[in-house]
C-alpha cells in the first residue's frame, strides 16, 4: 500500500515549504533537511501537481483529485498563471496544512 504524498496536507508542508529544524525532531529524520521550495535549488519548477485516481469500495467509480503545490521561489517565467487549473485546490505554502 502506497500513501499518495498528499493524503495528508502535513506531509506536502514538510516535503515541499518546512525549512530544516523546524520541528522536534533527530538529526537524521526528514527535518534534517530544506524541502523543496524553501531556497531557490528548484527555481525553475513553476508548482508540483498531484493526480490521485481511487477507485472507492462499493462506490459509483473511479474518481480524480488534483492538487497544485506552488513554488514561491519560482522564476517569472515558470510561475503557473492563477487561471490555471481554475476549481482545483492551490497551496503555496504561507498557511499551515490543516
Amino acid at each position: 500500500m502506497r500513501v499518495p504524498l498528499n493524503k495528508w496536507l502535513v506531509n506536502v508542508d514538510i516535503a515541499l515549504y518546512c525549512p530544516r529544524g523546524a520541528g522536534v525532531h533527530l538529526p537524521d529524520t526528514y527535518l534534517a533537511e530544506d524541502g523543496c521550495f524553501v531556497d531557490a535549488r528548484h527555481s525553475r519548477l513553476g508548482a508540483v501537481g498531484i493526480l490521485n485516481v481511487e477507485l472507492p469500495l462499493g462506490g459509483s467509480g473511479i474518481q480524480y483529485r488534483f492538487s497544485l503545490f506552488h513554488n514561491p521561489k519560482a522564476l517569472p517565467p515558470v510561475v503557473i498563471p492563477p487561471g490555471a487549473f481554475a476549481g482545483h485546490p492551490r497551496f503555496d505554502g504561507s498557511k499551515p496544512a490543516k
